[in-house]
């Protein structure tokens, strides 16, 4: 018999790469961001509606994974959602429905993620609105509504990373703590509704976190670009190669993501 399941994706807005480091995490969960699961025994089929450009991706992504669970999955959504917690809140139910019990480490495991990376989408799934997380403190619920629309911007999924050297570790934790102070103003600025602060605490960290990362000149360079954009926010996305892009006007953000495009970057509204 069927087992259906209703998920609301969250957004991850701000310090998903530092999370692993014990560092403050954004968040937001709307129940727009609905995801339909549902799940029989068979012979492992996936099949995915609603999510392009991500459709085929996920599919090739988990159907391997689908076959050797024996589950037959379909997933629906009206709107296309952040990718990489589409990939966690899919296996997390289709693990819940195998009975496994540790599916963080599963989740892990089979994804290739930070066990951190997957316990704060999971934590999300259970929570709603602006949030606040750090491994050992939880979950804060800051308010409950984002005041601004955002979109994302991307060219290849999984490639940020931060490159650690042993020679330099104490500069790289200074650089840590900067960017997880960052992620508190960013906070504050969400909470007072204060759009300039919030672009301006952005840019502080995506330079930062460009600094740190092994992504390409070319990444930089087109970051500048965006960066410029007036009445627009935008921030290296920590989850793939590319941008999030956050403004308080609707049609203001379809400008952006127009001009992104053009640099040769895939774009879409993220409608919170």
């Amino acid at each position: 018999m069927p087992h259906s399941h209703s998920i609301h994706v969250p957004i991850c807005i701000l310090g998903q790469a530092i999370v692993q480091y014990n560092q403050p995490t954004l968040c937001y969960v709307s129940h727009v961001n609905e995801l339909l699961i549902t799940v029989n025994p068979g012979v492992g089929t996936l099949k995915v509606e609603g999510l392009e450009p991500f459709s085929s991706y996920i599919e090739r992504k988990l159907r391997n994974i689908v076959k050797k669970l024996e589950l037959d999955i379909n997933i629906k959504s009206v709107k296309p959602l952040p990718l990489l917690d589409l990939l966690i809140a899919i296996l997390y139910v289709a693990l819940k429905e195998r009975g496994t019990r540790d599916t963080v480490n599963e989740i892990s495991r089979r994804l290739k993620l930070r066990r951190e990376r997957v316990r704060l989408t999971l934590k999300a799934l259970k929570a709603e609105g602006v949030l606040a997380y750090r491994e050992n403190e939880g979950l804060l619920e800051l308010q409950e509504e984002f005041p601004w629309v955002m979109g994302l911007c991307f060219k290849a999924p999984f490639k940020f990373g931060f490159l650690e050297e042993e020679e330099l570790e104490e500069s790289f934790n200074v650089a840590l703590h900067a960017l997880g102070r960052l992620v508190i103003l960013a906070a504050r600025s969400i909470v007072d509704g204060d759009f300039k602060m919030f672009k301006k605490v952005l840019m502080r960290y995506s330079r930062l976190s460009i600094a740190l990362s092994n992504l390409p000149l070319s990444i930089l360079k087109a970051y500048d670009e965006v960066a410029k954009l007036e009445d627009i926010a935008c921030k290296i996305d920590e989850d793939f190669r590319g941008f999030m892009l956050f403004c308080e006007d609707k049609d203001r953000l379809a400008e952006g993501l127009n001009i992104v495009q053009k640099m040769g970057f895939k774009a879409i509204t993220l409608r919170c």
